[in-house]
């Protein structure tokens, strides 16, 4: 055996070690064994690529961004195919951290030629971020339509034992924000009720989306998750994940400015933290100073990926509709003013039943209405009571469409509060 030959071995068995410890979240142990491994039998992408990952979770943004350049350059003389999808791929994502997601577009679309003929585990992850990006950022294309269908094919066929993590986390987004954050969270759930088939570090990032989740829609954790939330150690998300859970538990973004300007987060993380931060706080000053950081942040990329960010935190902030405030004891007057009178009392409670909520099943709103089970002709009474309270809201208090049914999900499009206070 040659020299060369067994440095590559060496190198190799080095690397599986620093990998098994990055995926057990023993980053600051997995971040020295891979550079002394690089110091000592060199580099290669993959390994490079595992370093960027490692400084990036511990917070060590000049170091993560220096080992970013230098992927980056290593990728110029890749050679193996695999080794170059997988690196670049790191890569692009690593990019999107810090901002550069029309970067990180390219460089997946790029991609395409070499992975369009594979159905392995490296075609599917790539696949995955086509899809989750389109999801977040970008029109559909039709090379996304295709990975969407393939990826909704792989969630289908695939068994309770064998779970994608990527697969279905790219699916989520794609629903959260193409779909329904109803039929998002649904997903989520059934995931992490999988307990058996996630190892720490995925379900910890999954409950970093749930928190997402329930800041952005105000929606309500179960007793279950929410005890999870509670007992789970969200180091292992890096500062953003820890923040994020401070943020949920505590709401009081104030307090918790000083740890934000002191943490280590990348770019992207700062604009996300920055943002759910103004959705959760009700003081007005409080939002405009967080409206200003979050806009000296665009302020720090290239006009495209500027545009972007901008375009996405403005579609989820349109979700933040003006509030209907609802009098029970003077609007069912308003509301009973017919000889329908039954069917307004109707319309009154299906409006109810959305208080502190931003959607809900058809099934549980027929069976909470009429205590019938979902089938052709509940969906169609449904639809006709959607109609029919849209168009008294309309009438009565001038409120526009409030309320849209599609794909056995019906939503809330303004805020609503119902009080018994004149």
């Amino acid at each position: 055996m040659s020299q060369e030959t067994n440095s590559t071995e060496l190198r190799k068995f080095h690397h599986e070690v620093g990998k098994k410890l990055l995926r057990s979240g023993s980053y600051s142990e997995a971040l020295q064994v891979l550079i002394k491994t690089k110091e000592d039998f060199g580099n290669n992408v993959n390994l490079q690529a595992d370093i960027v990952c490692c400084h990036y979770v511990l917070g060590n943004i000049h170091s993560w961004q220096k080992s970013l350049a230098e992927l980056e350059e290593g990728l110029r003389n890749a050679i193996c195919p695999a080794s170059k999808v997988s690196a670049t791929m790191t890569l692009a994502q690593n990019l999107e951290e810090n901002g550069n997601i029309s970067k990180a577009y390219i460089l997946y679309k790029k991609l395409a030629p070499e992975v369009a003929s594979l159905r392995d585990s490296l075609a599917t992850l790539w696949a995955s971020q086509i899809v989750r990006l389109e999801g977040q950022f970008f029109e559909s294309s039709e090379m996304g339509q295709d990975c969407l269908r393939w990826l909704m094919h792989l969630s289908s066929v695939s068994s309770t034992h064998n779970v994608n993590v990527d697969v279905q986390h790219s699916l989520f987004l794609y629903e959260v924000h193409r779909s329904s954050p109803l039929i998002g969270q649904i997903r989520l759930r059934e995931l992490l009720s999988k307990r058996q088939y996630l190892n720490d570090l995925d379900r910890c990032l999954f409950l970093v989306d749930l928190l997402e989740l329930q800041i952005r829609f105000e929606t309500l954790l179960s007793p279950e998750l929410h005890e999870e939330v509670e007992k789970t150690d969200f180091h292992l998300s890096g500062a953003y994940g820890v923040l994020l859970k401070k943020l949920w538990s505590s709401g009081d973004v104030k307090a918790l400015m000083p740890y934000f300007i002191a943490e280590s987060m990348s770019l992207a993380n700062r604009m996300r933290w920055c943002y759910l931060a103004y959705l959760r706080t009700q003081d007005v000053e409080i939002k405009a100073g967080l409206w200003k950081l979050l806009n000296s942040y665009f302020s720090m990329l290239p006009a495209e990926d500027s545009a972007i960010w901008k375009k996405a935190f403005a579609e989820q902030l349109a979700q933040t509709l003006p509030i209907l405030w609802l009098d029970l004891q003077n609007r069912m007057a308003t509301f009973a003013r017919s000889q329908y009178l039954m069917k307004k009392k109707q319309s009154l409670l299906l409006v109810a039943l959305f208080e502190n909520k931003q959607a809900l099943l058809a099934e549980d709103l027929c069976r909470e209405l009429w205590n019938l089970p979902y089938d052709l002709s509940s969906k169609d009474r449904l639809r006709m009571a959607v109609m029919r309270v849209n168009q008294e809201l309309k009438e009565e208090l001038n409120v526009p469409v409030a309320f849209k049914i599609a794909e056995g999900v019906v939503t809330i499009q303004v805020k609503l509060k119902m009080t018994t206070q004149v």
